[in-house]
Formats: C-alpha cells, structure tokens, sequence
C-alpha cells in the first residue's frame, strides 16, 4: 500500500502518471492513493468521514486528537466520537484509518493508547457488526446535511437516523440518533424471521410489503449506537450503488 501526501495533490508535481505507471510495473499488486492528483485505487476524505459509497473504495484519514504529530498534551475526541466515526464509515462502506502521534522513542502515548481501548472494548461486545460487513443496504435519508466542522465528526441532521451494515443474512441497523420513534425502512425482497437488539433491551419490527418500520423503547437505547441486527430468509439484497 502505498499513501501519497502533501503537494497539494497535484498530479504535475509529482509527475503522477509516468510515477505511478512505474509503481505498477514494479509492484502490480500495489494499493495507491489518490492524493497525488489522479485517482488511482481509492478515495481519502480527511478529518470528515464520507458518505455511502460502494462503487470505489474508500478510507476516512482522521486523528484521534487534533493533529497529526505527537503532542503530549493533545487534546482527544471524545470515545463517543471516536465510536460514532468508526460506526458511521462502516455503514457508508468505507474505512477509518485512525491516526495516533506516536511519541519520540516509538511508543504510543498512555492517552492514546486509552482512547484505542474503550475502543476496543466496543468491538468486543459489537464487532460483529463491523468486522467483515459492507455497507448497506439501507441507507437513511439527509445524509449529507452534516453541520460544518473541521475538528469533530458531526452527525446529520434532518431525517438521518444511521445506517447499517450486512453480511451473509444478516443485517445490522446503527441507529445513532432518533429523529422520529420510530426508524422507516424500504420493503426488502427478504423476510425477516428474527431480531434482537445487540446493544440490550428490546425492539419492536414490523414488516409488510409497503416497506419496515423499527421501535426500540428509549429505556432500552444506546448512549452512541442502538444496533438492532434482523436475520433474514435468505442472503442480504445487494444495495444499489452509490458514487
């Protein structure tokens, strides 16, 4: 894998068509970047998560803190935001490629390495419905009407609810906020014959053929991501593509 960075990504400054054909010529296999002002092999939004894209891969470059170097007193995003970042660049189909300042002698700062393991601590209970899963099928609504803000990761607003993921037969709703009670879903050529909250609690689903209606009493929702998995007759309907 190979990362291009800095010059502004422009593809004369780095000679980025002769470079990368040799790159190629060299390593066939190699995975590059597109910062070096052509598109190669995938997409790099930095500091801002994407939005759903299947068509062409894509990884989320963020730091844990608020910049990129070591700094002993940085100052960490929240594991709250740190959650939803990850949650929501699975759900979009993409990556998080999550930065920490690696101190003088090589280790990684206590802080940081704290903030990685509630992290990880979280995947512990609910990696299932990241690990190995692609984006989709559902998509929710005003996606993009994201507040702007160069140092969070804000979630958006209007009728967003989440996301989800799948695999196999199985789908994962993440809803990381509620805009009405009760989250409203397309019909799916697929019968749902079990769900259960991996979160805790309980929900309530109905389905018919005029779409999937999801009801999780608000005592029974998570602080960062109420997942609700739903088991289906059959393999997950591939979802229409995005760009």
């Amino acid at each position: 894998m190979w990362f291009f960075d800095g010059l502004d990504g422009v593809a004369a400054d780095w000679d980025a068509p002769r470079l990368i054909r040799m790159m190629r010529k060299l390593q066939p296999d190699l995975i590059i970047d597109d910062r070096a002002g052509i598109p190669a092999d995938y997409d790099t939004p930095e500091q801002e998560i994407g939005t759903f894209q299947n068509k062409r891969p894509w990884e989320t470059c963020a730091t844990v803190g608020q910049q990129w170097a070591y700094n002993p007193d940085e100052v960490l995003r929240p594991i709250e935001e740190c959650l939803r970042g990850l949650v929501c660049c699975a759900i979009g189909d993409g990556n998080l490629l999550f930065n920490v300042g690696p101190r003088p002698d090589g280790l990684i700062e206590e802080s940081h390495a704290a903030r990685l393991r509630e992290m990880g601590e979280f995947l512990k209970k609910y990696g299932e419905s990241i690990y190995g899963t692609r984006g989709g099928p559902f998509v929710a609504p005003d996606e993009k009407k994201r507040p702007a803000d160069e140092l969070h990761f804000r979630l958006a607003e209007g009728k967003w609810w989440g996301g989800s993921t799948h695999k196999g037969d199985v789908i994962y709703l993440h809803i990381l906020r509620w805009p009405a009670d009760t989250v409203e879903l397309p019909a799916i050529a697929r019968r749902i014959v079990r769900h259960s909250v991996l979160t805790g609690g309980r929900a309530e689903v109905k389905q018919s053929a005029a779409g999937i209606q999801v009801h999780v009493p608000a005592a029974h929702r998570h602080a960062v991501d109420t997942i609700v998995k739903l088991e289906l007759s059959g393999a997950v309907p591939r979802p229409a593509a995005a760009s």
